[in-house]
């Protein structure tokens, strides 16, 4: 555990300081990302806020988004966002405004970018110094830094430990990694979609890679539990894809 806030604190310094410092008492009032371009920001602070409405209302239609009306399932136009909801819920419960709620999620995003991207480093060997420097470039690297617009894109910061647990699963099947894995392509999708399906490709290469050199040999086990773990994530999944398809 220690080690572990060790790895962070270089991230939450980081992304303290590039982010929450220069808003100061401001945080609460000004998204961040308006000053590159202000539309994506307000868009997507506006479906955070939607789906925190409406997820936790008694009709729980989330995908009757009032700003399609009177198109029905009108949220499947866009992403929707509700993976987010795992931090955004709390922080609104314990009163922060959508503003602020959502300038932490974008903040937490480069935190949890550079503690995956440090945590898949040490997993392969690398030292705890060099881990920690891996993790810092992938936090804040341009690319990640230029789409800071976009929060559906921040939802990169869950694939570092989706390639870690699924390293271990191909290692070893074990009931840990397996959740793991789950756990976080399910947060992925549901928090970028096209970032998800990223992944998707992404875990699929790095079987092949691994079962074709070096890595653990390939065995009929672990392809009809991976295949296992794809139909849960499917079913689970099916209740945000289905209005989709509708659409």
């Amino acid at each position: 555990m220690r080690q572990e806030r060790e790895r962070s604190l270089p991230m939450w310094a980081a992304a303290v300081w590039d982010f929450v410092i220069p808003l100061g008492r401001r945080f609460g009032e000004k998204l961040l990302g308006t000053a590159l371009f202000a539309h994506d920001s307000i868009f997507n602070a506006g479906i955070l806020e939607w789906g925190y409405r409406s997820l936790w209302s008694k009709s729980r239609r989330v995908f009757e988004w009032t700003a399609g009306f009177p198109l029905h399932d009108s949220l499947a136009t866009t992403e929707n966002l509700i993976g987010w909801q795992l931090f955004y819920t709390p922080l609104r419960l314990l009163g922060c405004g959508p503003v602020a709620a959502y300038n932490t999620l974008i903040v937490v995003s480069f935190v949890l970018s550079g503690l995956g991207a440090a945590l898949l480093a040490r997993r392969f060997g690398v030292e705890r110094g060099g881990a920690v420097i891996a993790g810092f470039i992938f936090a804040f690297v341009p690319f990640h830094l230029n789409h800071v617009i976009h929060i559906q894109t921040m939802a990169v910061c869950y694939c570092p430990f989706a390639l870690y647990f699924f390293d271990r699963f191909l290692s070893r099947t074990s009931l840990r990694a397996t959740l793991g894995l789950a756990a976080f392509f399910l947060v992925t999708v549901l928090s970028g979609i096209y970032i998800g399906l990223f992944l998707l490709l992404v875990l699929a290469l790095y079987a092949i890679v691994c079962w074709s050199l070096s890595g653990p040999p390939f065995r009929p086990q672990t392809a009809a539990r991976l295949a296992g773990i794809a139909l849960v994530c499917a079913g689970l999944l099916l209740p945000v894809a289905l209005p989709y398809l509708r659409f």
